[in-house]
């Protein structure tokens, strides 16, 4: 439900239209905020880190967790390049993590991986 007279900010975030007002036609536009709710809002760290959960119960390997990712986020299985990508942003994300202190960097590295899937355009648009 959407009340007239309170703006829903996650609306507001991706162009919502003005519910005082008709609006056959709105301007298509894409900002910066919409890219940084992706990938920071609590709720998206949240949903990101249930479903690396759900990756790492389903799958031991790690090209299996990349490839379940895929078929969960996108509809898809991954290619060969997405498989190899996804495992060097990984190994890459781990060991930064690992240099900087975080706990259980593992985990999330992989918490991280899921956000990047979550905000890419094909996760975000219908083609």
């Amino acid at each position: 439900m959407q009340q007239r007279i309170r703006k829903q900010p996650f609306l507001a975030i991706f162009d919502g239209a003005d519910t005082n007002d008709t609006s056959p036609n709105r301007p298509l536009s894409t900002t910066s905020l919409q890219a940084l709710f992706m990938m920071n809002d609590p709720f998206m760290q949240e949903q990101a880190q249930k479903l690396s959960a759900r990756l790492n119960a389903a799958r031991p390997d790690l090209p299996g967790r990349i490839t379940l990712a895929y078929q969960l986020i996108f509809a898809r299985d991954p290619d060969a390049g997405e498989i190899a990508t996804g495992q060097h942003y990984l190994a890459e994300i781990e060991m930064r993590m690992k240099q900087t202190g975080v706990a259980d960097p593992s985990k999330q590295a992989e918490a991280s991986y899921v956000r990047v899937l979550l905000s890419s355009n094909e996760f975000i648009w219908l083609d």
